[in-house]
């Protein structure tokens, strides 16, 4: 496993907090996709050979994604 960046680290830990409020059920395609994306973020950053640029704003737009999610649907991003 590589060492993540502490910028990309804290990234994805907040990714993490926000996809822990999503909500879950059939009735929330949405939400599923965005639990998967974040799951394929990880496996890229688990097999990349070091942090980069391209995984830490891929994880900054992950993160706006779920923002904008959970503002039109629910609670609002720790």
């Amino acid at each position: 496993m590589m060492t993540t960046s502490p910028d990309l680290r804290s990234v994805l830990s907040r990714v993490t907090d926000a996809v822990e409020n999503l909500p879950c059920g059939a009735e929330h395609s949405c939400s599923a996709q965005l639990r998967r994306d974040l799951f394929a973020l990880r496996e890229r950053v688990r097999w990349a050979g070091r942090p980069s640029g391209d995984l830490l704003a891929e994880a900054e737009g992950l993160l706006g994604r779920i923002s904008e999610y959970l503002a039109a649907t629910g609670p609002a991003v720790r």
